[in-house]
């Protein structure tokens, strides 16, 4: 008898059901969760201001509870520091490996890709080994390999060996770098916080040509992937731990006077 389907079916009311004991018990409490949502609040009313610096107060520009969530996924996933238990809301305590895991994946996308812009990897050789250098960032060095003058291949060894250092410690000097991140940041942002089926599928359709005009046109793959595992991760959490957002959405944003609809779990 296959059993998975209903383990499946019957998780989210066991974290439900674990959590709200450790609630009660003092286990844990929900300030890194409120801390988390207040940060998301103020950045995606800022989003808000930038769009409309008339105030004109659109309905499409008002924030609302998705948007906040969504918001504050992808600030937690698609980052460039490593992550600290601290950052990390007692909400989400189950997905920290596969935010770390995407936090990881978007840095390797972010260097290869602006070594590839750089002129450094040579595109033929580049776009045969893209899909393995993703997943071991010292294997972008084996490109090297491929013949070349000595000259380009220190210089490739050099700065490859320049951005891999940024990734791992987090700080990306390199403006090509930062762009980059932040373009796939952004992209990552508009496919999260489609609001429809609708829109997801618009996102989805027009995957291609917004990465390739972000620059990242040889990671469709990859960025998807990010996406179906955030999709994934808000879904589960929404139906875990539902109630324990609106609880919070309703105290943060009582404090900034802004009334907003109940997370859909």
């Amino acid at each position: 008898m296959n059993v998975a389907p209903t383990l499946l079916r019957e998780a989210s009311a066991y974290e439900q059901r674990q959590f709200a004991q450790d609630l009660e018990k003092g286990v844990i409490t929900l300030q890194r969760t409120k801390h988390w949502w207040r940060n998301a609040s103020v950045n995606v009313l800022t989003e808000a201001e930038r769009r409309d610096p008339e105030s004109v107060n659109r309905p499409a520009d008002r924030p609302t509870s998705e948007r906040i969530y969504a918001r504050g996924l992808v600030d937690l996933a698609v980052a460039t520091t490593p992550l600290q238990e601290t950052d990390l809301p007692e909400t989400l305590h189950l997905d920290k490996s596969r935010i770390v895991r995407i936090r990881g994946d978007a840095l390797r996308i972010t260097t290869i890709e602006a070594a590839r812009i750089w002129d450094i990897l040579l595109k033929d050789g580049y776009a045969s080994t893209a899909e393995s250098t993703v997943s071991m960032p010292d294997r972008i060095l084996s490109v090297i390999t491929q013949a070349m003058p000595p000259t380009t291949r220190a210089q490739l060894a050099n700065t490859i060996t320049r951005f891999l250092v940024q990734a791992e410690t987090g700080r990306l000097a390199d403006p090509v770098m930062k762009v980059l991140f932040q373009r796939l940041k952004s992209h990552v942002f508009l496919r999260v916080s489609a609001s429809s089926s609708g829109e997801r599928v618009r996102a989805a359709s027009n995957a291609s040509e917004s990465l390739a005009t972000s620059g990242l046109s040889e990671f469709i793959v990859q960025v998807g992937g990010i996406v179906d595992t955030l999709g994934r991760i808000s879904e589960v959490d929404g139906k875990a731990h539902g109630m324990w957002y609106e609880q919070v959405a309703s105290e943060v944003n009582g404090r900034e006077g802004e009334e907003l609809p109940a997370l859909v779990s």
